[in-house]
């Protein structure tokens, strides 16, 4: 990856859209970040799906030998 940083924070950012996780600001430029155990029973198979589908997609690559 270019830039692991900006990796972590588009995906952390898509998991609190799902609101998979929880994010509390502490200080300025920090956060908590928390799991929210309770997502699995709150959000249908279906309903997760159809928001991964709108999830950026990630660039691959072919190993060349």
């Amino acid at each position: 990856l270019k830039s692991p940083a900006k990796a972590l924070i588009r995906d952390v950012n898509q998991l609190l859209s799902l609101r998979a996780v929880a994010a509390e600001k502490i200080e300025t430029g920090k956060y908590r970040i928390r799991l929210r155990l309770e997502w699995a029973t709150e959000i249908t198979d279906a309903a997760f799906f159809e928001a991964v589908k709108s999830f950026p997609k990630a660039k691959t690559y072919l190993a060349v030998s």
